[in-house]
């Protein structure tokens, strides 16, 4: 299952990109300078990070 992603600013200018999954749990992924930065990290890592997940979720 695929879960919903949302990057979103925050407060200080910084970015997240919220991970929700289809249950209504989420994760926020926290800590980057730019959008562009977000947005390369759901192209680039993301994969890695929900084989991750699923794996700890099983």
């Amino acid at each position: 299952m695929m879960p919903s992603l949302q990057v979103r600013k925050e407060n200080e200018g910084r970015f997240i990109v919220r991970v929700t999954w289809p249950d209504g749990a989420f994760e926020e992924i926290a800590g980057f300078e730019h959008e562009k930065d977000a947005d390369d990290w759901i192209a680039f890592k993301l994969p890695n990070w929900l084989e991750e997940q699923r794996q700890a979720r099983v």
